[in-house]
């Protein structure tokens, strides 16, 4: 499975760095990140371009490809390490192939990370159809 970086361009000192995985050709998986300065200090946070504004990120990826995906994608991140000071991938749901215990740790033993429960988004799994969700409620929703 190969990386490509994506679109380059800075933006008020912030650099777009989306990921993407090819197999034969094909698309399998989506990582848009982003490199930016944080709290006024010259550090490079590297996160999700959503961050903090959507309550939900995550890779987009086949679902019978996700946690291959998701480990190709964090060790590319690690041996990018040069490009980031501090890699922030926060507001993904609990199951994410990404929330990995086992991050890759690449040349630098010094790479910690740190699992943090920051906030719960609860959320109602829905039937597949309309007309499905519909029968669930009562005759004052309908």
């Amino acid at each position: 499975m190969g990386q490509g970086d994506g679109a380059q361009a800075g933006l008020w000192g912030r650099q777009p760095w989306v990921l993407c995985a090819r197999e034969g050709g094909h698309l399998v998986g989506i990582l848009p990140l982003l490199i930016s300065p944080r709290f006024g200090f010259p550090v490079r946070w590297l996160g999700f371009m959503g961050d903090p504004l959507s309550d939900y990120q995550e890779l987009i990826a086949r679902p019978e490809r996700r946690p291959e995906v998701a480990r190709a994608f964090l060790e590319h991140i690690v041996e990018q390490r040069a490009r980031w000071d501090m890699l922030d991938i926060a507001h993904l749901p609990e199951a994410s192939p990404l929330v990995d215990p086992e991050l890759p740790r690449g040349p630098d033993p010094s790479l910690r990370h740190q699992v943090l429960h920051h906030r719960v988004s609860p959320f109602i799994a829905l039937p597949a159809t309309w007309d499905e969700y519909a029968r669930t409620l009562g005759k004052n929703l309908r």
